[in-house]
């Protein structure tokens, strides 16, 4: 099991966030998010407010999970999955509040839409959601396979978004090489997962 410690975008010394990442056989990624924050800063969100986010609309279940739109507007856990030499990639939310979603992207931010484009082809098997600890198990079967691809073709990005009780947001990443925080360059996915 690999394990990575994510970057604030801003320094911040008492939040901190370590992700575990495992692959089970066939083609499946476990990941456990853990999150260090001693003086409870964090706002983590409720099944309500996600369902009351931009008049979330989104109602399909998969497994029991709910398929939630914007859940990158409160504290979000994140897994962006790339092919090298390929502009296509995924971006799948993960919320403490048992909802999750995937989106498609087939180039840099394209198509352009809010909420993004939903994509099918990577499964959520599970998530639990504790006090400062999030895990899943996603399945990506369906994705090489529609690529065309094996698992070493592929790029990861693991990111989170979190929320402050000041009202304040933190970006984590494994890298931030651009001037703003952006989860969506890919030369900064470089989990090996």
């Amino acid at each position: 099991m690999a394990s990575y410690e994510l970057d604030s975008f801003v320094p911040n010394r008492n939040i901190r966030i370590v992700v575990a990442a495992e692959t089970l056989l066939p083609a499946s990624v476990r990941l456990v998010f853990l999150v260090i924050d001693p003086e409870q800063q964090i706002v983590w969100p409720t099944t309500q407010q996600i369902e009351q986010s931009h008049d979330n609309t989104t109602q399909s279940f998969e497994m029991g999970y709910a398929r939630r739109d914007y859940l990158w507007q409160h504290t979000c856990f994140e897994l962006f999955v790339g092919i090298k030499n390929k502009t296509a990639y995924r971006e799948i939310n993960l919320s403490p509040a048992q909802a999750w979603n995937c989106y498609q992207f087939e180039q840099y931010r394209q198509p352009a839409q809010m909420p993004p484009v939903p994509a099918q082809d990577i499964q959520l098997l599970q998530l639990q959601a504790q006090p400062q600890k999030l895990e899943a198990i996603l399945d990506l079967q369906l994705f090489l396979q529609t690529n065309e691809c094996q698992w070493d073709d592929l790029v990861f990005g693991l990111t989170s978004v979190i929320k402050l009780k000041n009202n304040s947001e933190l970006y984590f990443a494994l890298n931030h090489s651009t001037a703003q925080p952006d989860f969506h360059c890919k030369r900064d996915w470089t989990a090996n997962l």
